[in-house]
């Protein structure tokens, strides 16, 4: 292995394809295997909060369900102002300092909710978060997409996809277990030390230079159009998943679980043992299949959340929700870099994880309002309708697309 300080320098051109003619074929390279374990803690420390954040907001600031869902969703507003010139930064100035930087701006935040006494400070916080949030999954995208062969991009971005839901598996169950009590500042701080070793990981990964200097500060650069109808199709699914991450911490304990630990680890379960197989018929068959049978599922689960209202109904179709979700999402990560050159993949990124911050933040707030008139297993009805819809929408609409412009 390299001298750290030999790490910190970027691949030249000349060194990355002398890497990919060696073995073209090989996803577990070492700067990849230190990417995807700084993903996989950054991501750990990112769930802790998903059972904290709805107790601290009813438990130590005494508010109820609407400012759960302003808490929840407020964190996308950041992420999605950031996204698209992110992007921009990106493809015209290359990817290492905006990695390193957004990092380290998200270790911060993380310490910084310990000192969230108040609405107004843990709203605050949550933008900033939102901010470091928004900029480093985009270029940590990109620069997975940049080290995995194009040949293996499925089952490379399939791995790459694992290490959210097995972050996911772990973080709230460990968050949950922590909080026991009202040990806030212990949770934050661990979240903090967990984020400062991604960041280490980060330090040491070796990237290739890829930029273009003639990409300007303007609205076509900066927003990649050749993936808008990946960016329409995530938004409405993402609506629904808000629903879910806002007001699964709160639903939970109505069919008998004492918190949502359980809720979170059956979804991740489902995603980690879904990823591969989709990946691999992403390389294989293309999209359509491993799409519509993800999409399928989404709808069939969520109908099983709000109708089915026992805990065995919980567990079973939140494991269902992570198995559609992970059958679908490395054929979607692929097929934005399949759209574009390398040089526009952190502006496609960008344009298409502005979907996820978009329908979360629309999921969570609008649904705190709703929850206000109705039951909670309606809002999960509400999404299983949305799943319908994104059904359509990949089948008539995104795969035409994709399939007469893939590069």
């Amino acid at each position: 292995m390299p001298p750290f300080r030999d790490a910190w320098r970027p691949l030249r051109a000349r060194d990355s394809f002398q890497l990919a003619v060696e073995d073209d074929s090989r996803i577990f390279t070492r700067d990849f295997s230190l990417l995807l374990s700084g993903w996989l803690l950054q991501g750990i420390s990112f769930y802790f909060l998903l059972p904290v954040l709805p107790m601290l907001v009813t438990g130590r600031l005494g508010l109820g369900e609407q400012e759960v869902g302003l808490v929840v969703g407020i964190f996308s507003a950041t992420a999605v102002l950031i996204r698209p010139f992110s992007g921009f930064l990106l493809d015209r100035f290359g990817r290492r300092g905006f990695l390193l930087g957004a990092s380290l701006l998200f270790t911060a935040a993380m310490f910084a909710y310990a000192l969230a006494d108040s609405l107004e400070l843990l709203v605050a916080n949550r933008l900033l978060h939102g901010l470091a949030w928004g900029l480093v999954s985009v270029t940590g995208t990109t620069v997975a997409a940049d080290l995995v062969p194009a040949n293996r991009r499925g089952t490379g971005m399939g791995w790459w996809g694992m290490a959210m839901p097995l972050a996911l598996s772990v973080g709230p169950m460990l968050g949950a277990s922590l909080l026991s009590g009202t040990r806030f500042g212990l949770v934050f701080c661990i979240c903090g030390v967990l984020a400062a070793a991604a960041f280490g990981c980060f330090a040491d990964v070796r990237m290739p230079v890829i930029h273009n200097p003639r990409v300007r500060l303007r609205l076509r650069d900066m927003i990649e159009l050749r993936v808008g109808r990946l960016f329409w199709l995530m938004l409405v699914l993402c609506v629904g998943y808000g629903g879910v991450v806002a007001f699964g911490p709160l639903y939970a304990p109505q069919v008998g679980f004492e918190n949502a630990g359980p809720l979170f680890t059956a979804w991740a379960a489902g995603a980690v043992l879904a990823r591969l197989p989709g990946g691999k018929l992403y390389d294989e068959l293309g999209p359509r299949r491993p799409g519509l049978v993800g999409l399928g599922l989404l709808v069939v689960c969520w109908l099983g959340l709000g109708l089915w209202r026992s805990a065995t109904g919980l567990i079973v179709s939140a494991a269902g929700l992570g198995f559609g979700f992970g059958l679908l999402m490395p054929g979607v990560q692929a097929m934005t870099v399949d759209l574009v050159e390398p040089e526009r993949r952190g502006a496609a990124n960008a344009t298409v994880f502005s979907s996820f911050d978009i329908g979360i933040a629309a999921g969570s707030m609008g649904f705190g309002l709703l929850a206000r008139t109705v039951e909670l297993p309606v809002i999960f009805l509400i999404s299983a309708g949305l799943a319908g819809l994104a059904l359509l929408l990949f089948t008539f609409w995104v795969l035409p697309h994709f399939e007469h412009n893939r590069l």
